[in-house]
């Protein structure tokens, strides 16, 4: 009996070690193969971003300072206090001329002054509003200067971001032109005031925003005016600072309200915050946003989480960073065979990485890799049945004769 049990265990050791034998020395791929997959993923359609995150605060879009001349006259009196909020035209505060002919002259100089940036900013605006970009196919030229009286701008070659410049351009003039209009009218309103009274000016804000301080000691400036709007500021690291650039779109979640805003890279400082020989530098910059929506209820103090997107992938095909092996992955054909398939990545983002070339959406890369996976090996996978469609399933005319088959496969 017990040479019998040991013939039986030397013969199935044999067994063993001929098949392990036949296998490994089997170069020309005659004994057959097959792969078990225990866990595959397929490759989806995700939306990828590189982002950078660094954290931020509401503060005040700017502000804008009064002053006073003393040597004009004598000031009178503040026509608003602190807190108040104020439009172009409202009373700030008043002053008694010592000589009516001198601030007249003074008043009206500035009018005519005023009138001229006016009108050259108005200028400017047009000629670039009508102007056409030249057709990059005949033009050689890497960049088009376009220097004019009123206008000195560099465009780039390609057509798209100059269009870019072009739009930028337009809207920081149209501001400018926003705000010398406010200060010539503000310096008509003196005028006039002066012409009336014969010896009284009344200097009206140029600005809006809320009035932030009033120094009675008339030290200038006399009275400072924060602006309406909010933006976001921040500081960037010296590598980071390397990697962002004016314009590019951000999202920042206000932890205070837990509401979603949308924005851009708005100025960048090319100077540090402070000059430190020893530590690193930062770089302080701004958030932009192009209206108030969702700005209500915000307040200068608010910090927020600020989420820079430098590249994005909409669309893209994904997988999930633990079916990826080395740069390759194994993936499971229509045919039933597994094969090693190098692939590219781009973007990585929450665990997933952007395939770039190698997969496809919608095909399947086996998840588990084992020693036994070998390209070109028939796969078999376990029989999951709460992912079976058994709705779809029972409504399959060739049920019967589709589920012998799968098992006799196996």
């Amino acid at each position: 009996m017990k040479r019998r049990i040991r013939i039986i265990q030397v013969s199935v050791v044999l067994f063993i070690a001929v098949n392990f034998m036949l296998v490994y020395f089997d170069r020309e791929d005659k004994v057959e193969r097959k792969a078990y997959i225990y866990d595959w993923s397929e490759a989806i359609q995700y939306d990828m971003k590189e982002q950078l995150h660094t954290p931020g605060v509401m503060a005040s879009a700017g502000e804008e300072y009064v002053y006073f001349d003393k040597s004009l006259g004598q000031f009178q009196e503040f026509l608003t206090e602190e807190g108040d909020d104020v439009s172009p035209g409202d009373p700030l505060y008043s002053y008694k001329v010592d000589s009516f002919y001198e601030s007249e002259i003074k008043l009206s100089n500035d009018v005519q002054k005023l009138q001229g940036e006016v009108t050259a900013i108005e200028t400017a605006l047009t000629k670039m509003q009508q102007y056409q970009l030249p057709d990059a196919s005949i033009d050689d030229a890497k960049t088009v200067q376009i220097t004019e009286d009123e206008i000195n701008v560099e465009l780039p070659e390609d057509t798209t971001e100059a269009a870019v410049i072009i739009e930028q351009y337009i809207a920081e003039k149209e501001k400018e032109l926003g705000q010398k209009q406010a200060e010539l009218e503000s310096a008509q309103s003196q005028l006039d005031t002066l012409q009336s009274s014969g010896d009284t000016v009344i200097v009206d804000s140029p600005f809006e925003g809320r009035i932030k301080s009033i120094k009675t000691t008339l030290a200038d400036p006399i009275v400072t005016i924060e602006q309406k709007g909010l933006q976001v500021e921040g500081t960037f690291s010296e590598a980071e600072r390397t990697k962002i650039e004016q314009g590019l779109p951000v999202e920042v979640m206000i932890k205070e309200k837990k509401t979603l805003l949308e924005g851009e890279v708005g100025e960048i400082s090319e100077t540090p915050e402070t000059l430190n020989i020893e530590g690193e530098s930062v770089y302080p910059f701004q958030v932009v946003f192009e209206d108030d929506a969702g700005l209500e209820e915000m307040l200068p103090g608010y910090h927020a989480d600020v989420a820079i997107t430098m590249e994005d992938s909409p669309d893209a095909t994904v997988l999930y960073e633990d079916v990826i092996f080395n740069g390759a992955v194994w993936k499971m054909t229509t045919t039933g065979e597994v094969i090693k398939q190098p692939i590219k990545t781009g973007i990585y983002m929450d665990k997933r990485h952007e395939i770039t070339t190698g997969v496809e959406q919608g095909e399947w890369v086996a998840g588990d890799q084992k020693s036994q996976y070998r390209s070109g090996a028939a796969f078999i996978t376990p029989i999951k049945l709460r992912d079976i469609p058994w709705k779809q399933l029972n409504k399959d005319e060739n049920k019967g004769k589709n589920i012998v088959t799968g098992i006799l496969s196996r």
